[in-house]
């Protein structure tokens, strides 16, 4: 597992022997692609490095994928690596959890065969934002939805990833709930606040025309809160005057609209593993093929291909990651394709007579059924 130190000093030692690792040869120096390597070199990363890589993979496969994903920033193309760790960990039987605020882990976290989503590693959180997270963790949801210390497009790619699920609410609920919120005004806030606290304002006095608040006794639902603060600008306000009166048409209409719109459910598949692509590189939870899982011509998963593929032809539903079109030996035109589902992704072929016929239907982004002959 790589690890960092620190250099305390350096000072010379002096001179001592030292060994390379050569074949009994005259050729134990060679050019590779245009560098030139040595049989010693060949024997470390070959033969050392692969040995032990390969040992750690297979006798402790969750801290070797852990290690690995806590250093996937440092990839060319970090997205991609995440993606394929998280399919290999499947494998291994290990889950990659979504990130959690209430766990409040910066990096990857292991915790018995689950390793957990790292929140730095979510897009649109940085080191910066993550200090602030800090004292969410274990608020009330209320408490934090009215949080205006967080910025909208970080409470968004939290919600959309997973880090809120401890809620128990569906993500496109708090979506809806926040976006509500994030409308009113610091002065508005408050006001919203009080009746979503299950409180009340009202008058001690008509003559006085004095405000007082009637503290509620436990939180109420978010959108029976809207309706009483809807029904508040609707009379009271008018007397009272809280809520500013150029704003009371605006307010209004985002009450009507939230009413309209809100359903207590949750985003589908598509919706739903396209946000953890997005934020995530990987759909952690569900896959855009999820909802083909009654289809009768789907014999097998992806992973049971890959696992203990019994020779007789089979079919899976997948999603089309990726196509590389290449020539045959006979110079026909045919195809390697990407394919994922929930459970695994691999690369497959569409030979030339098929890839004639469907050509036009195969293409990145797609769900296609995918039948295996050996």
């Amino acid at each position: 597992i790589s690890f960092f130190v620190t250099v305390i000093s350096i000072y010379k030692y002096g001179y001592e022997d030292t060994y390379d690792i050569e074949m009994d040869t005259a050729e134990h120096n060679y050019i590779a692609e245009g560098l030139v390597s040595s049989n010693s070199h060949s024997m470390c990363y070959g033969g050392v490095l692969g040995y032990i890589t390969a040992y750690m993979k297979v006798h402790y496969p969750a801290q070797f994928i852990l290690s690995l994903l806590k250093f996937s920033k440092t990839e060319q193309d970090s997205q991609q690596e995440i993606m394929e760790l998280f399919y290999d960990a499947k494998l291994f039987g290990i889950s990659l959890k979504p990130p959690s605020l209430q766990k409040g882990n910066t990096d990857f976290e292991l915790e018995d065969s689950n390793i957990y989503f790292g929140l730095s590693h979510i897009k649109h959180i940085g080191a910066s934002t993550i200090k602030n997270l800090e004292k969410l963790g274990n608020m009330p949801w209320t408490c934090v939805l009215l949080d205006r210390t967080i910025k909208k497009d970080v409470f968004i790619a939290l919600i959309l990833s997973g880090a809120f699920d401890h809620y128990g609410i569906h993500r496109k609920v708090m979506r809806q709930q926040f976006e509500f919120v994030e409308e009113l005004s610091a002065k508005e806030l408050p006001v919203f606040r009080k009746f979503l606290e299950g409180g009340i304002i009202e008058k001690t006095t008509k003559k006085s025309g004095k405000m007082e608040y009637i503290a509620g006794t436990q939180t109420i639902p978010f959108n029976e809160a809207v309706t009483n603060f809807n029904n508040f600008l609707l009379s009271d306000n008018e007397t009272m005057k809280i809520v500013n009166s150029r704003r009371v048409e605006v307010l209004k209409k985002l009450c009507y609209d939230f009413s309209m719109n809100f359903a207590n459910s949750e985003y589908g598949p598509i919706e739903k593993a396209g946000f953890e692509t997005y934020y995530l590189s990987v759909p952690l939870t569900c896959s855009e093929v999820d909802i083909y899982e009654g289809d009768n011509r789907k014999t097998h998963h992806l992973v049971e291909v890959e696992r203990e593929f019994d020779g007789v032809g089979c079919c899976i539903i997948a999603l089309i990651n990726k196509v590389n079109e290449r020539t045959d030996k006979r110079g026909r035109s045919m195809a390697f394709i990407g394919l994922q589902d929930r459970t695994y992704q691999m690369d497959a072929p569409v030979f030339a007579d098929a890839w004639s016929k469907y050509n036009k239907c195969i293409e990145p982004g797609k769900v296609v059924p995918y039948q295996f002959f050996y």
